[in-house]
């Protein structure tokens, strides 16, 4: 279960303060940071994967992915390629074991969330926007500060079909498989069999739950940025038909060319299936959600 808990206000206040120096020191510097920065705030299955894949096929922005994940940090994926065939001072300055990211290890970037942060931001490599993807569950020291940077672009990213999304990180949990780039659920079985639906059982009070919850963060990150320019956007409508305005709206909003040619998706939309071919428990979920608002989804 995810919730969007702040730290004590000790460890807070230390938090501010660290980062808002970084943020001195370095726009001191003149060129130190890019353009653009921004973050994408999300909930896991909410599209996340597939919109920054997106934006980060647009040559003028640099996306990294779930940097902040507590297992592993998400650099975007062409990442690596951009350091070690760029020619700028900065890749030559960089330690021989940063050419897996921008810092040494998980264990460093845990110890030093907001220096982590500006690096990110630093090391952009001629992009003009740079930016990541974090969720509820991520190191919430940053996500206080990111909230507070009115400099930073904020964008938040829903997806309506929030049964779709539940279900979705339940067979994520269950399959190991997050992505698919390049692939379809198809593809992923190397025999000449049809390959059936991964199906999990849903419990409806932990689902409802959850549901609960996934509202609760979105609306207090609405009230946290309120008197601040944040865009709020639905997964339906960037990978819809209709997705031509939505993605110029978007790209306007990062600060770049607003050419929407480029945002083609990198990875293979996963669970295509409708939910009954997903649950196992179809009729208990089906009657069990009657009359909420995650009816509309079964």
């Amino acid at each position: 279960m995810y919730s969007y808990t702040f730290p004590n206000d000790w460890v807070t206040k230390r938090s501010i303060k660290k980062y808002e120096k970084l943020k001195s020191d370095l726009s001191a510097m003149g060129n130190e940071l890019p353009p653009s920065r921004f973050v994408m705030f999300n909930y896991p299955r909410s599209g996340s994967n597939l919109v920054g894949g997106m934006l980060n096929q647009h040559p003028e922005i640099l996306n990294h992915r779930e940097v902040f994940n507590p297992k592993k940090i998400y650099y975007a994926r062409d990442f690596q390629d951009l350091q070690q065939s760029s020619s700028s001072p900065d890749a030559s300055q960089m330690q021989p074991s940063y050419k897996l990211g921008v810092v040494n290890s998980k264990l460093e970037r845990d110890f030093d969330p907001e220096g982590f942060c500006f690096k990110l931001w630093k090391y952009h490599y001629g992009a003009k926007a740079v930016g990541f993807n974090i969720f509820p569950s991520h190191v919430p020291n940053m996500s206080v500060n990111l909230v507070r940077d009115r400099d930073l672009k904020k964008i938040l990213l829903i997806r309506r079909n929030k049964l779709k999304c539940y279900v979705s990180r339940a067979i994520a949990r269950r399959t190991g498989v997050w992505d698919l780039y390049g692939k379809t659920e198809e593809t992923q079985n190397t025999s000449s069999e049809p390959t059936a639906p991964v199906q999990v059982k849903v419990n409806p009070a932990n689902l409802l739950q959850w549901s609960q919850k996934y509202d609760e963060y979105f609306e207090q990150m609405r009230r946290s940025l309120a008197d601040q320019d944040f865009l709020e956007l639905c997964y339906e409508e960037v990978v819809g038909s209709e997705s031509h305005a939505i993605k110029a709206k978007l790209l306007n909003f990062i600060g770049v060319s607003p050419e929407t040619s480029y945002l083609t998706p990198p990875l293979k939309k996963q669970n295509s299936k409708s939910i009954a071919d997903l649950v196992s428990n179809y009729s208990e979920l089906q009657t069990a959600l009657t009359g909420t608002d995650l009816e509309p989804f079964v």
